[in-house]
């Protein structure tokens, strides 16, 4: 082989590339992709919309913080699982000479029994990724509300222990302990507030309703309780209002603590997500500069063992030339490329926001692109609907250009690209199918980084630095337009364009990107 068919042959632009199988023939008249392609979807800010990120970010956002209160929640069940078997024992020691042998028993097995029931519900969902799923959220509150509602009417019940003795020392420190056990939701509880406030309402619902009918009930009540319970005097009713009082404080304090826990939490996903898009970022531009100078070294190289070859052997000089200027083309579209790059990605773009008729646009993008097809026996048809959009028509033209011009390039002689638009409910949908090489479905998400290519092993001969769908998928942020892209490996590939037949201004992209 003489030396300048060996340099040629080092001159072809791969960017990277992708081992895939040896497509099937070309498919039929029918240019759609039998069976069910996967589909892969880019959402208008250009981040690829997944079955997670299809969501708004506002929705990933609320859905990462219900779950990280869910698990600050089990963290604090340790605190309430020591405390409340303390309080129960001790409750039951100071009204051991206060209340009926029986009764007493009852009360603290049914504590101890409802202890042992919310640890094991708790357990039950003490694993990694236990709450990422809404439905799991509720079904987890569902199943312990119960548990709560019968944990608060227990303690509220305790005032059946002691609400007949003299008021004492022991009266007193059974109070304390039931207005702490009150106050344990604030301690974990809170960052559930359906379950906070389910155990305060049952606990202070079923201790005022015991007050009531103890004190009402008896009519010695005064000697008993050293007239502190009576409502048939005013000291009674002020006592029986400060439970009231107390139970609506707690509620205040749960909801402030939860509303200050939320804000904690809101922050701590705000600063993590911009931790990673930071992450993203450094690693995007090193993948890009180690990208764009590897693509670069190998038409320059080129350039100059031609130079190199042409000095040692000038006879050769009518071989070399052709070479020489397909290097050069390579190293200017390449330059063409990073430099557009660099301006969509500046947001300084100015869009020309005017009415567009799509039917006009698209054959006119035939007519660009006839004779290239027609050039590899490739039947190109226009389909549109009459339909008229507000966008930019220069760069509308070229984001579907460069898609309609992918599709010639790596599809076989002998089938057929379409370019089909429809318009329903106020979006136009502009469609580019071909029947060519295909994408694995692994590549879908890939193909608009910077320098990726899919190696077509049929279409190695075709220059490209793998900057057209990146230019692609930049544009179409700017048009506010989602990309759809479906394809089958040996069937064909759907680009599909959704647009709205209304530009919204609003959802510029960028503080310096202008609309004119």
């Amino acid at each position: 082989m003489p030396r300048h068919e060996t340099v040629h042959a080092a001159l072809r632009l791969p960017g990277r590339r992708v081992q895939r199988p040896h497509p099937a023939a070309p498919a039929s008249a029918d240019d759609k992709p039998t069976g069910t392609p996967p589909t892969y979807v880019r959402a208008v800010n250009g981040a690829p919309a997944s079955a997670d990120s299809r969501q708004a970010p506002s929705a990933r956002r609320t859905n990462a913080v219900e779950r990280d209160l869910l698990k600050f929640f089990l963290r604090e069940t340790g605190h309430r699982r020591i405390a409340m078997p303390v309080l129960t024992v001790a409750m039951v020691a100071l009204c051991w000479d206060l209340a009926e042998l029986g009764a007493l028993l009852a009360w603290f097995f049914a504590g101890i029994a409802l202890i042992t029931l919310k640890w094991r519900f708790e357990r039950r969902h003490a694993h990694e990724g236990a709450f990422d799923d809404p439905a799991a959220r509720r079904r987890f509150v569902q199943e312990m509300r119960p548990i709560y509602t019968l944990s608060g009417a227990l303690w509220g019940s305790s005032v059946l222990l002691h609400a007949s003795q003299p008021l004492g020392v022991n009266l007193f420190s059974c109070a304390l302990i039931l207005a702490c056990v009150a106050a344990l939701p604030l301690m974990g509880s809170a960052s559930v507030p359906a379950l906070a406030r389910t155990f305060m309402h049952s606990l202070f619902a079923t201790f005022i309703a015991c007050l009531v009918a103890v004190t009402w009930g008896h009519s010695n009540s005064v000697e008993r309780l050293n007239a502190g319970l009576n409502l048939k005097n005013q000291s009674g009713w002020v006592f029986v209002l400060v439970p009231f009082y107390y139970w609506w404080l707690l509620r205040s304090l749960a909801r402030r603590i939860y509303v200050v826990q939320r804000a904690q939490f809101e922050l701590q996903y705000d600063m993590a997500q911009r931790e990673k898009q930071a992450r993203d970022l450094a690693d995007a531009k090193c993948r890009f500069v180690s990208a764009a100078a590897h693509d670069l070294r190998q038409p320059t190289m080129a350039l100059s063992l031609y130079a190199q070859q042409l000095v040692d052997c000038p006879e050769e000089h009518l071989a070399l030339a052709p070479r020489i200027a397909r290097a050069s083309t390579a190293v200017r579209h390449l330059f063409d490329s990073l430099f557009d790059l660099a301006h969509l990605d500046s947001g300084n773009v100015k869009l020309r926001i005017e009415p567009v008729r799509v039917k006009a646009l698209l054959e006119e993008l035939h007519d660009q692109f006839e004779a290239t097809a027609k050039a590899k026996s490739i039947e190109l048809t226009v389909q549109s609907a009459d339909a008229v959009i507000e966008t930019d028509p220069v760069r509308l033209r070229r984001m579907i250009a460069n898609v309609v011009s992918n599709a010639i390039k790596y599809s076989p002689a002998h089938t057929r690209v379409r370019i089909v638009a429809r318009a329903t409910n106020g979006t136009v949908r502009i469609r580019v199918s071909d029947q060519g090489l295909g994408i694995p479905a692994a590549d879908l998400e890939k193909v608009f980084d910077e320098f990726y290519r899919v190696d077509h092993q049929e279409a190695l001969s075709e220059d490209g630095v793998g900057l057209g769908l990146s230019i692609v998928n930049r544009l179409a942020q700017l048009l506010r337009c989602q990309i759809e892209l479906q394809s089958e490996v040996g069937k064909g590939t759907h680009f599909a364009f959704v647009l709205q037949s209304r530009f919204d201004t609003s959802l510029a992209q960028g503080p310096s990107m202008n609309v004119g």
